[in-house]
């Protein structure tokens, strides 16, 4: 190993008070296992320039096309390089919805050696990838989006990236995510209506047969005594027929409705 990637190392093992092979066979075995000597010191040489610590995750090893590694540095890591700066003056956020639905949160960037803040939108349509912290929260993953590039225009960090853009890096032939937010296609539509009239009882099937056809329970209560299926003014709507009753109704759908038919001329 030559001097270079020896003091690379040694700058990060004197700051977590181990020996340079010590780490060095760490980082390997714990966070980067395929990574080679080059794209190690690669790493570590970021890792040391921006002072992220990888065991905590403020900053990690993410494989790209070329089957390398890049440095992909979390919100957390992102939080941490921007609270750093001395000019820094705060953060605040504005976010747009509509019909329920995010659309954009927009960033501004507070400093105090300028007389105007920095302000950067990001779109929910354009960053909105289908993976699961995106699926449970997206405001707080859209959020996150507008602080790492508003803190990017702020402060001129380089080098490093995120994970939704090391991703998109990876799979760039990739079919794009689909959004989260879509209107119901028709055959979604009819499929859950099925669904809705699946649940509904036997009674209101019934209810939905007789009345659907331009009848009422005045019509069908004689048709049912005159079958004695019912007792004549026990019942008074289709919710309080037995169960047995309405089932033989529904299953002879065709000659009840005839019947009733014969009944109304």
């Amino acid at each position: 190993m030559n001097q270079t990637k020896q003091s690379a190392l040694a700058v990060m093992a004197s700051k977590y008070s181990v020996e340079a092979p010590k780490l060095l066979d760490t980082l390997k075995s714990t966070l980067m296992p395929k990574a080679s000597n080059e794209e190690m010191m690669a790493f570590v040489l970021v890792a040391n320039s921006y002072d992220l610590n990888p065991f905590t995750k403020e900053i990690y090893a993410f494989p790209n096309r070329s089957g390398g590694i890049s440095p992909v540095v979390s919100v957390d890591g992102w939080m941490k390089l921007m609270n750093r700066q001395p000019q820094f003056d705060g953060i605040s956020f504005r976010c747009e919805e509509a019909d329920g639905k995010p659309v954009s949160v927009t960033a501004t960037i507070y400093l105090k050696d300028r007389s105007r803040p920095v302000e950067v939108t990001e779109y929910f349509a354009e960053c909105y990838r289908a993976t699961e912290p995106w699926k449970s929260h997206p405001r707080r993953m859209l959020r996150h989006k507008a602080l790492i590039q508003a803190a990017r225009v702020a402060f001129g960090f380089s080098g490093i990236t995120d994970e939704d853009e090391a991703v998109s890096v990876v799979n760039l032939n990739a079919e794009p995510a689909k959004p989260i937010f879509k209107e119901p296609k028709p055959t979604e539509v009819i499929i859950e209506t099925k669904a809705i009239e699946a649940e509904k009882t036997i009674q209101q099937q019934l209810a939905d047969i007789v009345i659907g056809s331009g009848f009422t329970w005045a019509a069908f209560e004689p048709f049912a005594v005159g079958l004695e299926m019912i007792e004549a003014g026990k019942f008074t709507t289709f919710d309080d027929l037995p169960d047995d009753v309405a089932t033989k109704c529904v299953g002879a759908k065709t000659g009840m409705l005839r019947a009733l038919k014969g009944g109304a001329k």
